[in-house]
């Protein structure tokens, strides 16, 4: 009777670890969309005519703290304000999914990009 039930627990255990995993793949492979679609929506207008017009916003969390990427926006940008929910979703989504995890990043900084209008076009370096 104790095996039988050492190896139901461990049945538990196990059958979790894949439910969870399952879960952890789709939940990355969301904010992942989020951040492609974020940046795409960014880039497609990127004009500017001064460095001004320029803004460099956060993408994601770090489990440490701090962004885990940036996106180079226009202020020019008829869905900058799209944009900017989005980068703010991003930050939010990868913050729950650190904390549902338990994910351990790094811990390095990421500076944001040094934002400039080359050609008119808003670049980051």
């Amino acid at each position: 009777m104790k095996f039988l039930t050492l190896s139901m627990f461990a049945l538990t255990l196990t059958t979790g670890a894949w439910a969870q995993s399952g879960n952890q793949v789709r939940d990355r492979a969301a904010i992942d969309q989020l951040f492609s679609t974020t940046k795409g929506l960014s880039a497609s207008d990127l004009s500017c005519s001064k460095t001004t017009d320029c803004t460099a916003m956060e993408l994601g969390s770090k489990a440490c703290g701090g962004p885990s990427d940036f996106v180079v926006a226009s202020k020019k940008n008829k869905n900058l304000e799209e944009v900017s929910y989005l980068a703010q979703r991003t930050v939010d989504r990868e913050n729950d999914y650190n904390v549902s995890y338990n994910v351990i990043s790094d811990c390095m900084l990421r500076l944001p990009p040094e934002v400039s209008c080359q050609a008119n076009v808003c670049k980051g370096e």
